[in-house]
């Protein structure tokens, strides 16, 4: 059988079901969903899941990092072994309103883009897996395989109706929004 790990991007997945979520409430079903049982059906029939590692970073909010904690670990206890959960870190990044010149604190995720490669590198190197497949919804990863020894690797990106979403935030202050990153899917 050949061996499939998938490597999901927790941030990117997440931020998709809430974006679609605002255009149909019934998505939010799928904030607590058995990723293992989920990924598994694009599996093909020769082939088996392996291991699915799940990319993150803790909230900073405590009510917010305890429900992803309780999602987490329901999945590790469904999966044992299948499922592996690789931990990032969220920082508060300072800038000032160019409109009233308050100060504006939001979060920055960090280290998810690096865990993902030097897992799926790690992998390869150590011979554990013979097709990886990235879950993301962000363009700018994006890989050819060219030699046909060394693994497959595929892109599975969580379609959002969207082609364009934007982070945005405001100042509390004047109340003008002050930042807004878009990101292609």
């Amino acid at each position: 059988m050949e061996r499939v790990n998938f490597y999901v991007d927790g941030f990117n997945l997440y931020y998709g079901l809430r974006r679609l979520k605002g255009i149909d409430a019934d998505w939010q079903k799928f904030y607590w969903i058995d990723f293992v049982k989920l990924f598994e059906h694009f599996v093909g029939e020769k082939q088996v899941l392996q291991k699915l590692y799940y990319f993150t970073a803790p909230p900073l909010k405590i009510s917010k990092s305890n429900r992803q904690s309780r999602l987490l670990e329901a999945n590790k206890l469904l999966n044992e072994n299948r499922f592996e959960i690789v931990k990032g870190m969220f920082y508060e990044k300072q800038s000032i309103c160019p409109f009233c010149k308050s100060v504006i604190t939001s979060p920055i995720e960090k280290r998810t883009d690096v865990n993902i490669a030097v897992q799926m590198m790690g992998d390869c190197a150590l011979n554990k897996v013979d097709t990886l497949v990235l879950v993301c919804a962000d363009r700018r990863r994006t890989y050819s395989p060219t030699d046909t020894k060394t693994p497959k690797i595929y892109r599975l990106f969580w379609k959002i109706s969207a082609r364009l979403w934007g982070l945005w935030v405001g100042c509390l202050t004047c109340n003008r929004p002050t930042i807004t990153m878009k990101t292609s899917f």
